[in-house]
């Protein structure tokens, strides 16, 4: 199983940088998991399912088909990168780390590139005090760089500088695009054992979690969680 990956091409964030300067005051939404983290986490969506911009959090097996938001149309800079990632773009978002904020060690569920669906983050902007910890190692993602993180596996972020972080982080599709930069990886989800999926106590205890935060996007969490579990056996 990949921990993570540096794809092996750089983006020019200068365009997309001056972008967010025109929101630097603007209303950013607030991660709705506030047992997550400390400190200020938030994020601008510009696209998810129904294309809604009070929505930053895709919640797992929505129907809706994927959608840029309003906002997007404020960012022909994200749209020049979204050019050049040649696989289905799915959700893309700001995810803002204030300064001083820390966001605790956690995992996502089946979020990776042996489960059919790659997190990519672009630093647009970084310091040198930000610790961004994926399975025990530190990563050192620098502006502009492409960077693939197995969100299935332990991570937490601390942003321990004067300033505040900012990635644009795309969920997209595995594809044979995709998989030219994983080739040691077998690409038969099915059959290579390395699935992320987690336990059933896992996922029970995640669904546990989700119910008692009463927050309608973490209860809808709970309720595809729930949905999704495999049947147990009757022998």
């Amino acid at each position: 199983m990949i921990e993570s990956f540096k794809l092996p091409f750089i983006f020019d964030v200068t365009d997309v940088a001056a972008n967010l300067d025109n929101f630097v005051n603007a209303e950013w939404l607030p991660h709705f998991n506030t047992s997550y983290y400390s400190g200020n986490w938030n994020g601008l969506s510009l696209r998810n399912p129904g294309g809604n911009a009070n929505s930053l959090y895709p919640a797992p097996n929505m129907i809706s088909e994927y959608l840029d938001t309003p906002l997007m149309a404020h960012f022909p800079s994200v749209l020049k990168i979204l050019k050049k990632i040649e696989c289905p773009v799915n959700s893309v978002r700001f995810l803002r780390l204030e300064k001083g904020a820390v966001i605790k060690e956690h995992f996502d569920n089946a979020l990776s590139f042996e489960d059919g669906e790659v997190r990519l983050h672009i630093p647009i902007r970084t310091n040198d005090k930000i610790e961004f910890i994926s399975n025990g190692h530190l990563l050192p993602l620098q502006a502009g760089e492409c960077w693939y993180i197995n969100a299935s596996l332990p991570h937490s972020v601390a942003n321990r500088g004067d300033t505040d972080r900012i990635h644009l982080v795309l969920d997209c599709s595995v594809n044979d695009w995709v998989r030219t930069f994983f080739p040691k990886v077998d690409p038969n989800l099915k059959d290579n054992g390395m699935s992320s999926i987690r336990s059933e106590k896992d996922i029970d205890s995640m669904i546990e979690l989700l119910q008692n935060m009463a927050t309608p996007t973490s209860l809808k969490m709970a309720e595809d969680l729930i949905a999704n579990k495999k049947p147990k056996s009757m022998s």
